[in-house]
């Protein structure tokens, strides 16, 4: 957006220019919190639940941001629910269609991230690639993700979530994805993976080895092949975001699985059923609330996953928070520890581990179980 002019920039959002240079170039970035503006910002006033961000205005300016996108009537707007993302959202859409680039968007119930990570490290060799940072896949973070990239995309990999009815049109509706897709076929011969795509035959050497990984996988070539971007064989590494997955080895040949990003019933029960797959000595589960399942499918669904844990072989299970408590009630199996919370789990686990151990750490984002990895890390 460096080569937009302030009119450019309003018209797209939907705004008014109201003041300042006019002609002059665009924004370098885009940001929605005041505090890491930096100069040649474009700073984004919205209005959350606890903040308003036209009270922030004057301080963004001061530090330097080129402009401020904000309401007229942002007071009013506090009291009658909002709207002022209709205007990230504009200039979103307004600067995709301006990139020309190919858009693909990705959603579903699991495997988000880990397939945008995986199809933007298959498109990089061929395309200027820009994927959504972190899990950038709301009605803010999914216009930020495009509004960032860079003149000169060649491929945007976004993706979306869904937290209620019709949410994925109004996240098509701003990024205008690309249409198409093919299926691929996945088989594993010893450590590189044979994939029949269409008429071709790819042996790529993937640096992980899970099996909903290699799910994942299969869908990323198949949306590279719709982009026609042709995947070359050999080894393929991947920078998956942080907390999905990550591997941390302890003295006494403790692993632990820092899988805490999120989580539900389908992440849950692929996170189990690779801890049973691989561990190889015993299985310990630290498993979390699993958060926004809706009314009334919460209770079973927990206990479902005090089922799945006991199938899996997991001879310690620590269950944290409120609802993960039912799985403990279902769980049946061997040694079984409640806590409140990420530190007190932490303080029930630490000194229950022994050599060899394989624990597999999994909850809800607001459970923020990393604080049990870092703090086994730190025993």
């Amino acid at each position: 957006m460096r080569d937009w002019s302030a009119e450019r920039l309003a018209a797209a959002a939907g705004a008014r220019l109201a003041g300042g240079a006019r002609g002059q170039g665009g924004p370098t970035a885009v940001v929605i919190d005041s505090r890491r503006v930096a100069p040649g910002d474009l700073f984004v006033a919205l209005a959350g639940e606890r903040t308003d961000g036209g009270v922030f205005v004057a301080d963004a300016l001061a530090a330097g941001a080129w402009g401020v996108l904000a309401r007229d009537d942002h007071l009013e707007a506090l009291r009658d629910g909002g709207g002022d993302g209709v205007l990230l959202a504009c200039a979103a859409r307004e600067w995709r269609r301006e990139l020309g680039a190919a858009v693909v968007a990705i959603t579903g119930s699991a495997g988000k991230t880990s397939t945008k990570d995986i199809l933007a490290a298959l498109l990089a060799p061929s395309l200027a690639t820009v994927a959504s940072p972190r899990n950038d896949n709301t009605e803010i973070g999914l216009p930020l993700a495009i509004l960032g990239a860079p003149a000169g995309t060649q491929a945007l990999v976004l993706e979306l979530a869904m937290r209620g009815a019709g949410q994925i049109a109004e996240l098509t509706a701003i990024c205008e994805p690309q249409e198409g897709g093919e299926v691929a076929v996945l088989e594993s011969d010893g450590d590189s993976v044979l994939v029949a795509l269409g008429e071709r035959r790819l042996a790529i050497e993937p640096g992980f080895r899970s099996a909903h990984l290699l799910s994942d996988l299969c869908a990323a070539l198949a949306a590279a092949r719709a982009l026609g971007v042709v995947v070359a064989d050999g080894p393929l590494e991947v920078a998956f975001s942080g907390l999905r997955g990550e591997l941390l080895s302890l003295p006494g040949g403790v692993l632990v699985i820092n899988d805490c990003y999120n989580a539900n019933p389908m992440s849950m029960r692929a996170a189990l059923d690779e801890l049973a797959r691989t561990a190889a000595g015993r299985r310990v589960a630290v498993l979390g609330d699993m958060l926004e399942l809706g009314t009334g499918a919460e209770r079973g669904y927990h206990h479902e996953l005090g089922e799945q844990a006991r199938a899996a072989g997991v001879a310690l299970l620590v269950t944290v928070g409120e609802r993960a408590a039912w799985a403990g009630e279902s769980f049946g199996g061997g040694e079984h520890l409640h806590a409140a919370d990420a530190p007190a789990a932490a303080a029930l686990l630490a000194p229950r581990l022994r050599d060899g151990d394989t624990v597999l750490v999994k909850g809800s984002r607001g459970v923020a179980l990393e604080a049990v990895a870092e703090a086994l890390a730190g025993r």
